[in-house]
């Protein structure tokens, strides 16, 4: 599986919600819970650029940056203070 970040720092609340149709769109799995970042999951073989180009095509101008993730073998860590919801995700998708 396939682990990017995205997140973008000037969008308009239009701007996430055409970022947000699009990702799901293109069937990504993806964790939403922050209004600027989006953490998505695929089993395709997409770069940084081709998610980065696409999503530029429905919020042009916003500047986005869309990073891959690539996870250890003991899998990947974080800390969070947040509702259980968002842990549950991660906990699910993004180990």
């Amino acid at each position: 599986m396939n682990k990017f970040i995205v997140a973008t720092s000037d969008a308009t609340a239009e701007n996430r919600d055409a970022i947000s149709r699009r990702i799901k769109s293109l069937g990504f799995g993806y964790w939403h819970w922050m209004p600027d970042l989006w953490l998505l999951t695929t089993f395709s073989a997409l770069t940084a650029e081709s998610i980065r180009d696409d999503l530029l095509k429905v919020a042009p101008g916003v500047n986005i940056f869309v990073m891959p993730v690539a996870a250890p073998p003991q899998g990947l860590n974080w800390a969070l203070y947040s509702p259980t919801e968002w842990a549950e995700w991660l906990n699910q998708n993004w180990k």
